[in-house]
């Protein structure tokens, strides 16, 4: 991993090392997400807050990981919605290596530009965690 002469990025429909060349694969994802294989449903899930800061979590699926990805999902609205202005939610990620069979534990941010709200609710910075069951058909 060390050694980035050997990284690859898609783009224009191929594995190369040019990284100026990479292809969006799909839009409205954060800076920071996680892509996951899901042995039990034969599919990569993309777990994401879209567009960065966001109260929804989205999960996307594919076959590849160069697509095609699935259209994105809503599968939980943060429950602090409404609690303060100031309050954001971001960083959702899938942890597959936390997770049990036929599930995926992921987990969300959630802070404020408030610095005095945040001070008054400590327990609003604090690691977020949900599951999700993973369906077998």
């Amino acid at each position: 991993m060390a050694d980035f002469t050997r990284w690859q990025f898609w783009g224009r429909g191929a594995w190369q090392a040019d990284a100026d060349q990479i292809t969006r694969l799909f839009n409205h994802a954060a800076d920071e997400y996680s892509v996951s294989w899901q042995p039990t449903i034969r599919k990569f899930v993309a777990i994401c807050t879209p567009n960065g800061m966001n109260a929804a979590i989205h999960l996307r699926l594919a076959s590849a990981l160069n697509g095609p990805w699935s259209e994105a999902t809503t599968i939980y609205c943060c429950p602090k919605v409404g609690q303060h202005e100031g309050v954001f939610y971001y960083a959702a990620k899938g942890h597959p290596e936390l997770s049990a069979t036929n599930e995926l534990l992921i987990t969300y941010a959630t802070n404020t530009g408030d610095f005095w709200y945040g001070a008054a609710h400590a327990d609003l910075y604090w690691p977020n965690c949900i599951r999700l069951r993973i369906n077998v058909e």
